[in-house]
């Protein structure tokens, strides 16, 4: 795979690799083996997918006249007539759940940026409603550019916003019908590799050949946290169900959103030696060297206990350490893409650290770690107890398959995680068959972002001067509609920042629709509301 080798971008951020993108779908990189009710085809041959959902060049001249599945009404539309064709439901889901032994619950993985979002919310209202008493943990997946770019940029510029438009508007409306029949949701974004603001400061350390425009390397990483994360629900001395892991995630009953996390590989602190030790003998101060040449002080009973052969640091200071290595390469693939500043990066820093419940999985096969694994899983939990805050700790690896993309970087020969200074970041290592990871699922404050972000596509398309039409909302109803889910994501908004004074973002929220005048402001008098009291 041939690597654009350019660097510079800001002087601490190196510019992210491209890479030739091989791979146009994700069938062309899937290793499973899929059973036959598995695979339902969708649109047949007058159908095509929406522009920019795979790794495909797109311009409006490559239009072949086949419909797009592009829309949310589109696919809740859709739904039955794929019901009346091939009775998805009853003919393969049905068969799914009734040859499971145990049933738990149901895990969905949603691509909520184009049609199968409304496509996929049609079939989990029927799932819930068929399986009141299962979990139904669910994943939404965005994908694609949901930023307007200015008119003058390309000749594309408007198909491009037209598109971003329908993403936006997508993923608002998928967002409102997971949040209502799910049992918890996680959505999930490609963070931005110039966004400074995604927990971790370091989290691009040990993923320097990344190329997060690829979906074959987004899903990569992506994949291994999913998989990790609800790891502890698959085992077969299982630490924990479904339900339980959704009922520990959203006990309050009103925090279904949750966060998909983690940190790959781990960085495991190097337990500090006499020379490593040493190195701060040249800042002594005077009077401290005179008494510890005379017996007296820190630095002899350091000295004294190096003799002895004891630690040079205990393991509760190490597994410390750790933690803090561990924070620095963070990465929330769950929030909004668009977030910059050291201010922000420190409040969604202290969010992680004070979540509402906590979930994490930490999993490597080399047990010489486990027990540094296990106070820095204890470290990172400190701020929530169980029953809300939970740590498994699976002595396994996450297997690196032969056709996941080697995009690693600071890697030693053993395939672990350099942690000293003057590691080479952009330096291309050898494939490791398997790394330990750390990922977790949490409920944290820092989701008011993506429902500022929500809000925001609702006050562009009530205020603006796009016609809703534009969004692909076609309904007659469509205006009150919003106007509806704009009194959810308010209220949702409430409730992710009521434990910090109504402002989880730590900033002003002067933007906020909270007041009878600014709701009028999208009220025609030939609206047929009376707003007469």
């Amino acid at each position: 795979m041939d690597i654009d080798s350019s660097q510079v971008l800001l002087s601490a951020v190196p510019k992210q690799r491209t890479t030739k993108r091989p791979h146009r779908f994700w069938s062309d990189y899937s290793r499973t083996f899929f059973h036959a009710k598995s695979l339902v085809s969708v649109g047949g041959e007058l159908g095509a997918p929406m522009p920019g959902s795979y790794n495909a060049a797109h311009s409006p001249s490559n239009s072949d006249g086949r419909i797009r599945f592009e829309t949310f009404s589109q696919g809740t539309k859709y739904f039955s007539e794929l019901e009346a064709q091939q009775e998805v439901l009853d003919t393969n889901i049905r068969w799914f759940a009734e040859d499971a032994d145990l049933l738990q619950g149901f895990q969905y993985s949603i691509d909520t940026s184009d049609a199968f979002g409304g496509l996929a919310s049609k079939y989990l209202e029927d799932l819930v409603d068929e399986f009141p008493k299962l979990s139904h943990l669910v994943f939404a997946a965005r994908w694609g550019n949901t930023q307007s770019v200015p008119d003058e940029q390309g000749e594309h510029a408007a198909w491009e916003n037209r598109l971003a438009r329908l993403r936006r508007m997508n993923n608002l409306q998928s967002l409102v019908q997971l949040m209502e029949f799910s049992t918890v949701v996680t959505p999930l974004s490609v963070p931005s590799w110039q966004a400074g603001a995604q927990v971790g400061a370091d989290w691009r350390r040990y993923l320097g050949r990344i190329d997060l425009g690829d979906m074959h390397h987004a899903a990569a990483l992506i994949s291994a946290h999913l998989e990790t994360a609800t790891l502890g629900t698959r085992l077969k001395s299982r630490s924990e169900t479904l339900s339980l892991l959704t009922s520990r995630l959203n006990w309050q009953r009103d925090t279904k959103l949750v966060h998909l996390g983690g940190a790959i590989p781990i960085p495991y602190p190097t337990p500090l030696t006499t020379s490593s030790a040493s190195y701060g003998a040249s800042s002594v101060d005077p009077v401290d060297a005179m008494l510890s040449s005379n017996g007296y002080g820190d630095g002899y009973r350091d000295s004294r206990a190096r003799q002895r052969g004891e630690p040079l640091e205990s393991e509760t200071d190490l597994a410390k350490r750790g933690s803090q290595l561990v924070l620095s390469s963070w990465l929330d693939l769950s929030l909004p893409t668009g977030l910059t500043g050291s201010k922000k990066s420190k409040q969604l820093l202290y969010n992680f650290s004070h979540p509402y419940s906590h979930a994490a999985v930490l999993r490597n096969s080399n047990l010489d770690d486990a027990r540094l694994g296990l106070g820095m899983l204890d470290t990172l939990l400190t701020h929530i107890h169980p029953p809300f805050g939970q740590g498994v700790y699976i002595p396994q690896s996450y297997n690196i398959l032969s056709s996941f993309p080697n995009f690693f970087t600071s890697l030693d020969a053993e395939s672990k995680a350099i942690t000293t200074t003057n590691a080479n970041s952009t330096a291309k290592v050898t494939k490791p068959k398997e790394v330990p990871v750390l990922s977790s699922l949490s409920v944290t404050p820092s989701s008011v972002y993506r429902l500022k972000e929500a809000r925001e596509t609702l006050r562009e398309a009530l205020q603006g001067h796009i016609p809703l039409a534009a969004y692909g909302l076609d309904a007659e109803d469509a205006r009150d509609a919003l106007k509806e889910t704009r009194e959810l994501v308010e209220g949702w908004i409430d409730t992710y920042s009521v434990d910090n004074g109504g402002d989880a973002g730590g900033d002003e929220d002067g933007d906020a629709m909270g007041t009878d005048e600014e709701y009028d402001v999208d009220q025609k008098e030939d609206d047929g509301l009376d707003w007469d009291m």
